[in-house]
């Protein structure tokens, strides 16, 4: 063979070689996370965000900047961080909404209430706000807040056994239940999935609660949404009657009372379930 021969062969196969491993390298460069063991990086980035989301949501006071930067860290170098700030993000938007209802809660009890009386008990949790209306009285119920604003109104007009004021203030609110209903659905339908991730790569334990929260979260985040879903749909159809529409069915003083109260019970779970440690603890890492 020619010198100019062999000359060409070689640098067909190096080319051929460089190909191959242009094709190749990047796979080989990305190693498989062991099992049941975070990656340093994931270790890293997931301290960080879980000590940023504690604070930022159960903390003092709410902070949603902080939240929502603490979600982003998390980046999305592996299925499991990917998951972790989809359910980090829609639980810090959950949050901000219902801080939108807290807003919009006395803003239209303002605007409808004829009598106003203003209450604040006290929880734990964020500040948030819930409400559940009765006959000719709306009256606030406990969500995941540390302060709950309600508003008595008091209507002269009747309709299907509610106040006209009192119509018109759910009318107004309506929207943010609606929304905040949206969110936590979201949520719950996140922290099932990445759940199910970590659980997929063998975490188990302390470990896993601490990662993913407790198996019982997935429970209470679906009882949680149920409940919301009610409100929201004992809301919408009040709307429609003080819009001047006749739904097929209205929910009776009793049965808007009871969803009320469901809504509060499995909030205030959802929140005693959800508070993070801000650790990692009992989990493998390199």
């Amino acid at each position: 063979m020619s010198t100019v021969k062999k000359a060409a062969s070689a640098s067909l196969l190096i080319g051929l070689a460089c190909t191959v491993m242009a094709a190749f390298g990047p796979a080989l460069a990305v190693a498989k996370p062991q099992r049941a063991t975070l990656t340093h990086t994931e270790y890293k980035l997931l301290t960080k965000t879980l000590a940023g989301v504690k604070k930022a949501l159960f903390g003092k006071d709410l902070d949603l900047t902080l939240g929502y930067s603490s979600c982003k860290a998390d980046g999305s170098s592996t299925a499991l961080m990917r998951s972790e700030r989809a359910e980090c993000g829609d639980e810090v938007a959950m949050y901000e909404q219902f801080q939108q209802v807290d807003v919009t809660v006395s803003t239209c009890g303002v605007r409808y209430a004829s009598t106003t009386t203003t209450t604040t008990p006290t929880t734990t949790g964020t500040t948030t706000t819930g409400t559940t209306t009765t006959g000719t009285t709306t009256t606030g119920t406990t969500t995941t807040g540390t302060t709950t604003t309600g508003t008595t109104t008091t209507g002269t007009t009747s309709i299907d056994g509610f106040s006209s004021s009192g119509l018109a203030t759910i009318a107004c609110m309506n929207p943010a239940y609606q929304r905040v209903t949206r969110d936590i659905e979201a949520m719950s339908a996140a922290t099932a999935l990445n759940h199910q991730r970590a659980a997929a790569r063998g975490f188990t334990g302390t470990c896993l609660s601490n990662l993913a929260g407790p198996a019982k979260l997935i429970t209470d985040e679906r009882q949680f949404a149920a409940a919301a879903k009610q409100i929201a749909k004992d809301y919408a159809v009040l709307s429609e009657l003080s819009g001047g529409r006749s739904p097929s069915h209205v929910p009776t003083n009793s049965q808007l009372t009871s969803d009320g109260l469901a809504f509060q019970l499995t909030s205030s779970t959802y929140t005693q379930d959800a508070t993070p440690t801000g650790k990692l603890t009992g989990c493998l890492h390199d």
